[in-house]
């Protein structure tokens, strides 16, 4: 577990040490896809090496069919036009889709030790998709929030002694933890 951690952070922090303006469309475009590469191979390798009995694989691969399927829908429907003008299929950002649900499934199945690591890849996975032209950052945005329902919904907690669930209201919003003793 602790080799995840650290395998997640060392890859976003030597990505994130280059400067911006040093690095290409292309190498930023292969960035955020070895990480979302990586993310997902996180998830299912945690699975097993948690000996988790498959469950958390099955309910990993329905987050990134469904969060996948729902984010290749909209783009058969809103044809955005991507920033370099390659094709209409912007909205939203499937790297970004699929990162988050691989960060959002590891928060919930495993715990925040590591899904904040992953989460803050997954950041990473959405900045490299605008800096590489290839989307809009509402495209990130909505990719982000794609891959954090579909996981939320999907995914149960590997223990559930300690459960941290956001929230949020018209008025704000929070972060509830409960716990069994």
């Amino acid at each position: 577990m602790q080799f995840a951690k650290l395998a997640i952070a060392a890859a976003t922090l030597s990505l994130v040490s280059v400067p911006a303006a040093a690095v290409t469309n292309d190498q930023w475009d292969n960035a955020g896809t070895a990480v979302t590469i990586g993310l997902m191979a996180t998830g299912y390798g945690l699975s097993i090496a948690k000996e988790d009995n498959w469950q958390g694989a099955k309910q990993l691969t329905f987050a990134l069919v469904g969060s996948g399927a729902t984010t290749e829908l909209l783009k058969q429907l809103v044809h955005e036009e991507r920033p370099n003008g390659e094709n209409d299929q912007s909205f939203p950002s499937g790297h970004t889709t699929i990162a988050f649900a691989s960060a959002g499934f590891m928060q919930k199945r495993y715990g925040w030790q590591i899904g904040l690591p992953a989460t803050l890849a997954a950041a990473f996975v959405g900045f490299t998709r605008v800096q590489s032209n290839n989307h809009y950052i509402q495209d990130v945005v909505a990719g982000a929030v794609i891959g954090e329902v579909w996981a939320w919904v999907v995914t149960k907690p590997l223990n559930d002694n300690v459960q941290v669930m956001p929230w949020g209201d018209s008025k704000g919003g929070g972060v509830s933890v409960a716990a069994k003793f």
